[in-house]
């Protein structure tokens, strides 16, 4: 099949071309108005956090600060020989799909099946964040392979404050009430 494919010449491939299609080819001299360079660099992409106000915090002495993404306010790790931990600190206007839709989420972030809205309760636990109420979520396959996660989700000011420490199971569990000590000692910007 491949063999019998044939390519037609630029001239011809103009003239199937769809009326008021713009030229290709070497006949195509202009890109539209605005468009970016060919062969250029990208224009920057502001990042969703960039003008956010950056809550206070003090990290524990067991964890490192690492280079924040552009989605990530802040990250650090915590580690154990060959081990780690990864804790991020993100935000985001609005719910962000609501709470079932990011524990399910997080869930699949740990190869474990989704669950429904009437599971919900059973599987979050209410956690004070200064004057406002989060949501804890911890999670653990029982395959023994797959990562830890504890996060916390914290609705303020229009913006939904993520926590989460995502990694070795061992290196979550050891690191739990040090991150929940974490979550809960943040003050998060404006607050009450």
């Amino acid at each position: 099949f491949l063999k019998s494919l044939k390519f037609a010449a630029a001239t011809e491939a103009q003239a199937t071309l769809p009326v008021n299609h713009p030229p290709v080819g070497e006949a195509a001299s202009t890109l539209p108005q605005g468009h970016p360079s060919i062969g250029g660099t990208m224009p920057a992409v502001a990042a969703g956090t960039d003008n956010l106000p950056k809550p206070q915090w003090e990290i524990p002495k067991t964890w490192t600060e690492e280079a924040a993404t552009q989605m990530l306010l802040a990250k650090f790790s915590a580690t154990d020989k060959d081990a780690r931990a990864d804790i991020t600190v993100s935000s985001f206007p609005g719910d962000v799909g609501g709470l079932l839709a990011n524990v399910n989420r997080w869930r699949r972030q740990v190869n474990l099946s989704a669950i429904s809205e009437a599971q919900l309760s059973s599987s979050i636990k209410n956690l004070k964040v200064q004057s406002e109420s989060g949501t804890l979520v911890e999670l653990e396959n029982p395959d023994g392979k797959s990562s830890g996660l504890i996060g916390v989700s914290v609705p303020h000011n229009g913006q939904t404050w993520f926590f989460k420490m995502i990694g070795d199971a061992k290196v979550v569990a050891r690191e739990k009430d040090a991150f929940i000590q974490f979550v809960q000692n943040v003050k998060l910007p404006n607050a009450l």
